[in-house]
Order: structure tokens, then sequence, then C-alpha cells
């Protein structure tokens, strides 16, 4: 990885962005955990803390010094998708102003893809649900319930999207009635 991520960082600095952007995307793909990837490359020892979504801000980086709206979107997309504390919800906002301003996108069309974009967060919630249904901080002192995306919460009520809210609040009910990890205790939601 260590490699890559220098690959990466020197196309970056000769100016080569579309191929970086492809070759992290391609590295990304190409591992069996995305979000595992970009933890290490967060704490990586050649740019430690300097990735704060990891590859994903290689792309990010590189798609805003393209210009190019779509790929900018993608990135903004995955953050919302991935959104697992408070620090990330500002990517609604920017992803509507992106795809608003710059995409040309009118105020119904905006609509419908945050539509579409609740309906995925709801998809990758359900996944949360299956794969990871508890999550440690990044210090590490607090747990946390892996189902909670607060950009999804954001795009919901931003956007009024009734049929989310009310998907939401059945996933929450069903977390709230089930037993957590076996222990026979209902599972505690926290903010």
């Amino acid at each position: 990885m260590a490699l890559t991520l220098m690959n990466a960082a020197n196309m970056i600095h000769e100016g080569h962005l579309r191929s970086a952007y492809m070759l992290a995307q391609g590295f990304l793909l190409s591992s069996r955990d995305m979000e595992d990837v970009d933890i290490d490359a967060r704490h990586n020892g050649l740019l430690p803390d300097l990735l704060p979504h990891g590859w994903h801000t290689i792309m990010e980086c590189c798609a805003e010094g393209l210009n190019d709206v779509g790929l900018l979107a993608n990135v903004y997309r995955y953050y919302i998708l991935s959104c697992n504390d408070r620090s990330d919800t500002h990517y609604v906002s920017k992803l509507r102003n992106l795809l608003r301003i710059y995409g040309g996108l009118s105020a119904d069309e905006w609509h419908d893809v945050a539509d579409g974009l609740a309906r995925d967060c709801a998809r990758n919630i359900i996944d949360r649900i299956k794969y990871q249904p508890e999550m440690t901080t990044k210090g590490g002192t607090q747990r946390h319930s892996g189902w909670r995306n607060p950009a999804y919460e954001k795009l919901i009520v931003d956007e009024r999207l009734s049929d989310a809210a009310l998907t939401y609040c059945v996933m929450v009910d069903y977390l709230l009635a089930i037993p957590f990890f076996g222990l026979g205790e209902r599972s505690s939601i926290s903010a």
C-alpha cells in the first residue's frame, strides 16, 4: 500500500490527476474492505493524518483538480453513505450545491437524486446491521451503533423525505427490539 500511495502522490505532484484518481480507485476496488484500506491510508507512516478519508481523500483532491463534477459527486456520495459521525454531514450540502450549481440539476431533479441516495443509505445501514453492529470511535474510548448515519439523517430532514424517514424509524425500532450481541439486553442508541 505504501508504494501505491507514494505513486499516487507523485502523480498528483506531476499533474497527472486522472491517473492518480484511477490508481486510487483501482486500489480500493481490488481490496476486500474499502473501509479498512481507507483507515490504513489515514494512519500510514508516509502521510500520517493528512488523508481524513484515506484513498477517497486522494480521489476527492484529483476530482477537484480536474473540475470533474461526476467524479467529485461519486466521492461525496461515498462519504454520505459511509458516514458514521457528525463530521461528514456537510457533504450532503456539498453534494447538493455541486450538482445544482455545477451539474445543472433543477430542484426537482436534485430531490430525485436525494431520494435515490436515501434508498442507498438505507441499504447501507442494513449491511451495517448484518456485518458491523457496533463500532468504536476514533480514540477507541466510546462505542456507538454501527447503523447510525448522521449524513442520512441530515438528508432526510433537509429534503423532507417522509418515506425515507419512515424507513429509518422502522430500522431503529427493529434494532431496539433485538438483543445486542446475544447478551439478552436491548441495544442502546447513543447520539
